[in-house]
């Protein structure tokens, strides 16, 4: 977690959630530490809002000038989450053996393609 400032973590109800942020080994980022009310069940769904923002301190984020792209018009802004990159811009485990859903929501000039991986299960264009 190299690069994210938290502002509140907490249940979606709005429990806050006490948290402790340490960073044992800074070339594999923070660890972050959340502190139930109280203990959790086996088989126990929770579901957690982490409201945060990245900083300049991340490092999965690159842009291009738009002189340095193929039409010269735009800058490209793309994301490089190999290696242990992806926990700089999203307070994640990132590891291969924890597998996770999300919810993604790009907002773009018409002019601007946004791709994004995973798998889609809906589209939606507005002329905002």
């Amino acid at each position: 977690m190299n690069g994210i400032d938290i502002m509140s973590i907490h249940d979606i109800f709005g429990t806050q959630f006490d948290y402790d942020v340490k960073t044992p080994n800074p070339s594999l980022g923070d660890q972050l530490h959340i502190f139930f009310k109280s203990p959790l069940m086996k088989n126990k769904v929770i579901d957690i809002v982490m409201e945060y923002h990245t900083t300049s301190k991340q490092t999965a984020v690159s842009w291009l000038k738009p002189e340095q792209t193929a039409f010269k018009k735009f800058p490209f802004m793309f994301t490089q989450c190999e290696a242990i990159y992806c926990r700089s811009i999203l307070p994640i485990q990132d590891s291969p053996s924890v597998k996770f859903t999300y919810e993604l929501q790009i907002n773009t000039p018409r002019a601007l393609v946004a791709k994004a991986s995973g798998n889609r299960t809906r589209e939606a264009f507005t002329d905002n």
